[in-house]
């Protein structure tokens, strides 16, 4: 099902949708042989109360402003915010969503209260436009399967990300990216597992070295947030990274812990060009 309009999208509250694969967008599309292309001045938003549920597919919503405060699962595929004036989707890969940088203004981009249960999350914007590019609030459930473990992709370039929800990826990949980057509040990002802790990226990579992960300017992980990567019965801890180009603070607590019945402590990095600051956390190395 896919629903096209650009004056803007309202599911009310106690609406349902359930289709294979549902695709929403207040932007006009085309078809490209490197997947599909979404594009317009439009100025509508999408707004969510309700539940949305694909069955085997995606669920994608595009438009230049996405307030999602209710239910979007995709149990057996993903669930796709992106928000701009141009945004290219793709059919397959770890990073489906890519946005051309616009020239407009508004506060928020992306504000999500509600639940999010896909095997992958992925939600971008353009961040030079918005005051808050992401705002998440709500859950975000990853599911693993048998073929791969769940991943969640929360994007901001040259925008602010503020995370204050929940994040869940069992053993599995969670990048929380933007030009600045919070986590406050009792925020928590979970990638911990039953064999073995998984991979959670804050800021950027370890020390920025990769080229393909967008770096900050600023990351900061205040009082009363958690990030955890342990390994519940067995095998190692994760890896955690806090990264910054400019300056990194941490003030919440940290786990990467090895297995109880066997497995090795896993890896924390926090670290900026310019500095870092971590005090009153309490790392489990």
């Amino acid at each position: 099902l896919m629903l096209i309009n650009p004056s803007g999208i309202l599911i009310s509250e106690g609406a349902c949708i359930e289709t294979g694969q549902f695709t929403a967008s207040t932007l006009d599309f085309e078809s490209r042989d490197d997947g599909i292309l979404f594009k317009g001045a439009s100025n509508g938003r999408i707004i969510n109360f309700g539940t949305i549920k694909a069955w085997d597919g995606d669920v994608t919503l595009i438009s230049r402003t996405i307030y999602k405060h209710g239910i979007v699962e995709a149990k057996e595929g993903h669930v796709q915010l992106g928000v701009g004036q141009e945004i290219l989707l793709k059919p397959s890969g770890d990073e489906r969503i890519y946005i051309r940088a616009q020239e407009f203004e508004e506060e928020i981009g992306i504000l999500n209260t509600g639940s999010i249960s896909a095997i992958q999350a992925e939600l971008k914007a353009d961040g030079n436009p918005y005051t808050f590019a992401i705002k998440h609030e709500g859950t975000i459930d990853a599911l693993s399967t048998v073929e791969k473990s769940g991943r969640v992709l929360l994007v901001a370039e040259e925008g602010t990300n503020l995370i204050s929800g929940t994040i869940t990826a069992e053993g599995g990949y969670v990048a929380l990216l933007g030009e600045k980057v919070g986590l406050i509040d009792h925020a928590e990002v979970d990638a911990s597992a039953t064999e073995g802790g998984g991979k959670i990226l804050i800021g950027g990579s370890y020390k920025g070295y990769d080229p393909k992960i967008y770096n900050s300017e600023f990351t900061t992980v205040l009082e009363n947030t958690t990030l955890k990567a342990n390994a519940l019965e067995y095998g190692d801890g994760g890896t955690i990274i806090l990264w910054s180009n400019g300056y990194t603070r941490s003030l919440g607590t940290i786990e990467v812990q090895g297995g109880p019945n066997g497995g090795d402590l896993g890896f924390i990095d926090i670290s900026g060009i310019k500095g870092c600051r971590a005090e009153n956390s309490k790392p489990q190395f």
